[in-house]
Order: C-alpha cells, then structure tokens, then sequence
C-alpha cells in the first residue's frame, strides 16, 4: 500500500531533494531554504534566508552543508553581483558566501569532500575551486561547453575536465586534494562532447576514462591516466549519426554507449571490444512475456489485476521475466461502475466517487508484432541527459509501415537515446529515444537482451531507479505513477484531494519513500512505497 503525504507548495519545487544521508528534505521557496525531516516533510529542523531567490540547490555529499545559489540570467535586480552561499546543517550560526563578481555564475557544485565548492563562470570562462577550510582557490582556465565535460573520479581522487587549448580538445586531470595537475593530453577528437569516469569494483576501471566526440562523428576512445589509449570505437558507415552519451555499469565492467542513431552498443572491460549491439525498433517481435498456459488464460479472461483502496493496480506474474521473452505493457484507461444513486443520497460514496470513476493500469499485450508510434517532434525530459545510476507526443500501438522503421534505423530523423539508466545492481537498463516518446525500454545487461516495453499514453517526462531495489519508477505528467519490477508492474493514481501531476520523480535513499514533483514545478508531494514482496505474491 502507498500512502501519500499532503501536497506542499513551493515556487521552485522542482529543486526540492533529499539528502544524501536519508535524514532531511531541502525546500527551497523564493530566497528561504527549509530544512525538513524526510519522513513526512512536514517537521521543520531549521531554515535559512538566502541573499537572492534560490535557483541552485546542492547537498554536499557528506549531508553536513547545502549550498544554494542564484545563476547570474536569473539574478533579481536586487543583487549586485551572482553569488553562492553555503550553509551547516549542525550549526546553523555559520555560513559562508562566495562572491563571483563580473564574471557571473553558470553553476556551482560540491566536491567529493564536501570541503571544496566549484563553480562555472558565464560563457565557460573558467571554473573555479573554492576551499571552504583555508579560503584557498584554484583554476581551471579553459573549460570546453559541453554538458558532461567536468566529472570526479568514482573514488573522488581525481577530477578529469575537458579543455580547448589552441583549438584542440585536451583532458586535464587534477588531484582532488591539492588540486595539482597530474596528467594533460592532447585528445583524439575533432569535438569533444562529453566524458565518463569508469566506476571501479571489480572490474579496476576507476582510472580509464571514456571520452566521446560531437554528433558529427562516431568516436569513442578509452584513455588510461597517464593518456594512454586502450580502445577506440571509430564510426564506420553502418553507425551512422554520432554518440549520444556514455555510461558505465556500477560494476565498472561495462559501457553502454547510446548513438544519434537509436542503437546502444556494449563495449566489455575484458577486450575493450563492442560486444552486443542492439536497436530500439518500433517493431516488437518474438516471444510474449507469458509462458503458453498464461496464454491461454489471457486470451478467455484477459489479465489480472488486484485493485486496491487506493488506487493500485499490480499486473502479476508468475515468476521473474526470462531473457528469451519480451512482455509488453501498455497503459489503459478503464471506465468503472459509478456508485449507485441510494448511495450517493446516503453520502456513503460521496467521497470516493472521482476516485472510482476510472482507473489506469498497465495491461499486458500478447499479439506480436507490436507497433510502437514514432514522433519527430522535440519533446521535454526531466531526467539530466544519459546518467549511470544510475533521468513527446501521446502515443499507442498505431501501425508503423517499414518505411518508418528504415528511418529510425538508420538514423535519419535526429534524436537517438535520450535517457540510459541502470538500476543500483547493474543487471537492468532502462532507456528512452527522442523518436518514441511514450516507451520505456527495459533491457538486461550485459547481453542487451529486451525484457520489457512500458507504453504510456502521454510522453515520459521522468524515470528513476530505486537506489535499493530493482524498481523503476515513471512519471508521465498525468495523475498516475508507474513502477516496474521484474517480477511484476504496478500502477498507483494519485489521490483527487493532491490535485497533481508528477512530472519528476525521486526516490529517498532508502528506496522506501518517493518524492513527486508536480506539474509546473509549484507542488509537490512524498509517497511510501510497499515491501517488494507484493510483486511477488
């Protein structure tokens, strides 16, 4: 059972987050940030008055201090200059404020040691390092602009940044204590795009950093430390447009790269060689999900649900899915017996009656193929980019002529992966392409074999990995919360009273708890999650 908080406003909901220890939520509202507990976020443990409107929020990883920030396009006319300000959590008297002068602020962001702050200057002038300890700063003079040009090490050593140095692309590698230069190379790339530091384990890859070049050109070269190249994943014809974006399993033994042209391609940590690739067609063959005796129960009395008081829908399954088969899930929308009118003269139905009007559920398709609805049209994503964590037109299961396939498939229409993200165990991808909106794809690693399609009716705006359990959660934008296990799916609508739309979606660190962001970044909510086991009864 899912039980869900009262909704709070806030002008900048959508800043709103927990800490990393689990123990409080930030909220911010104009130019005051609230210190909450994270159970019902409603106990207030402190508050601040910040020096501009909030458009920056950051824990430090440590939950000891929280910077908050006013990027200098948002700046009021009430503040002489762009600055950042950091607050302590235990002792509320001491604040640091970091002025960024005529120069202007971009960003600000934490170091691993929760000791130093970096921030962006306007334009990618430079980026600067703050030490909250000694008052000590230092530079990084040549900063590419480019989304994921700046990323630390896994072990928080080191800190790799993209340079253009003489109209060259260089990686710079600083000491993330000292902050003293250990490595400058030249790279590679015509344009450098972005960068990925392995993810260490067992694998040993937290010293290989993965580099990738702009949409022009398929190029992805692995580089040691010391500017070695280790592999290099040069585009032939049949790759088509360039790479999307990288990222690496938790494990560190693998990395899925995510192309212009839809395909996401696994390169393994044993030979550094591209060993499975795999396409998002709009076409589902093969297999269903369901073994033949679940067949033919669906096909006289369709699926199961268990409908619950508040608004649940779980989609059973027997056993986990197996590799070999690919089950589909499309939302619908279901119309149900109103309540009689001896009971709304009673009042014994008045509150519940928008509740039970409708309900929305995944319902599994068994007929193969299944065609999926493409859309050229540029489409809002929550989610920032293509992440390891791990994160749009309506859609449905329209027919697509193979025509529309070819187009996809050979990266005709731009786009190409949008979101790549693996739940906290490494054994599932999600994924999402610009081309169909509404699906969510759900892929087991390291073969890419496709183990679930999610179809919704409306664009996905947001999804997001359980830190804890292999859970995915969606948000549409619409009233109705998605999640996906592999033993099972589950579908909750928010109760009428909220009056929200979800459109980003957070999980505690807990993976117990759900943050949801409303529609217009004004509200939001918390929701608990049950146990897992009930996907598996």
């Amino acid at each position: 059972m899912m039980n869900f908080s009262v909704a709070f406003s806030s002008n900048v909901a959508n800043l709103v987050c927990w800490s990393p220890d689990g123990r409080y939520l930030a909220v911010p509202d104009n130019n005051k940030l609230y210190i909450k507990d994270s159970l019902t976020a409603s106990n207030l443990f402190t508050s601040y008055v910040c020096y501009d409107f909030i458009k920056l929020l950051q824990w430090s990883p440590d939950s000891s201090m929280i910077l908050t920030g006013t990027p200098s396009s948002s700046s009021t006319a009430t503040a002489e200059c762009p600055c950042v300000e950091v607050w302590s959590i235990n002792n509320p008297d001491w604040r640091c404020r970091i002025q960024l002068g005529s120069a202007g602020l971009l960003t600000a962001s934490w170091a691993p040691d929760s000791r130093h702050v970096l921030t962006t200057d306007l334009f990618h002038l430079r980026i600067t390092i703050w030490s909250l300890v000694n008052k000590s700063v230092a530079c990084i003079k040549n900063p590419k602009d480019c989304g994921q040009g700046l990323q630390f090490s896994s072990d928080g050593c080191y800190l790799a940044a993209l340079e253009r140095i003489d109209c060259k692309d260089h990686l710079t590698i600083l000491e993330a204590k000292s902050w003293q230069l250990v490595k400058q190379f030249p790279l590679s790339t015509s344009d450098a795009a972005g960068l990925a530091w392995g993810c260490g384990g067992d694998a040993g890859t937290a010293t290989i950093i993965a580099v990738w070049d702009s949409i022009l050109a398929y190029n992805l070269t692995l580089y040691a430390m010391c500017g070695r190249v280790l592999s290099s994943v040069c585009g032939a014809e049949s790759y088509g447009h360039g790479v999307r974006g990288a990222a690496w399993s938790p494990t560190g033994k693998h990395l899925v790269i995510g192309g212009h042209d839809t395909k996401l391609r696994v390169m393994s940590y044993m030979t550094w060689d591209i060993t499975s690739e795999r396409a998002h067609s709009p076409i589902i063959e093969g297999k269903t999900g369901s073994n033949s005796s679940q067949n033919t129960t669906s096909s006289s009395t369709g699926n199961r649900f268990i409908s619950t008081n508040n608004g649940e829908n779980i989609t059973k399954a027997a056993m986990p899915v197996e590799e070999d088969r690919v089950r589909v899930f499309k939302e619908v929308t279901k119309a149900l017996v109103p309540p009689s009118a001896a009971a709304l003269a009673s009042g014994t139905g008045g509150v519940n009656v928008q509740l039970v009007t409708r309900e929305t559920a995944y319902e599994e398709e068994l007929c193969r193929p299944v065609h999926l609805a493409m859309s050229c049209t540029p489409t809002p994503f929550t989610s920032p980019g293509i992440t390891a964590c791990l994160n749009v037109v309506s859609g449905g299961f329209r027919g697509a002529g193979h025509g529309i396939v070819n187009i996809i498939e050979n990266g005709a229409v731009s786009g190409g992966v949008t979101a790549m993200l693996f739940s906290h165990d490494g054994r599932y991808l999600a994924t999402r392409v610009q081309q169909l909106p509404t699906v969510v794809w759900v892929w087991s690693v390291p073969k890419l074999s496709l183990l679930a399609v999610l179809v919704h009716s409306n664009s996905v705006r947001d999804l997001s990995w359980s830190p804890r359990h292999a859970r995915l959660a969606v948000c549409t934008g619409e009233e109705t919360l998605f999640l996906w296990t592999a033993f099972g799916s589950l579908t909750v609508v928010t109760p009428v009273p909220l009056r929200m739309l979800p459109t980003a979606v957070r999980w505690h660190p807990s993976g117990r708890r759900l943050l949801l962001i409303g529609r217009g970044g004004g509200q939001f909510c918390v929701c608990s999650v049950g146990s897992t086991e009930r996907y598996k009864q």
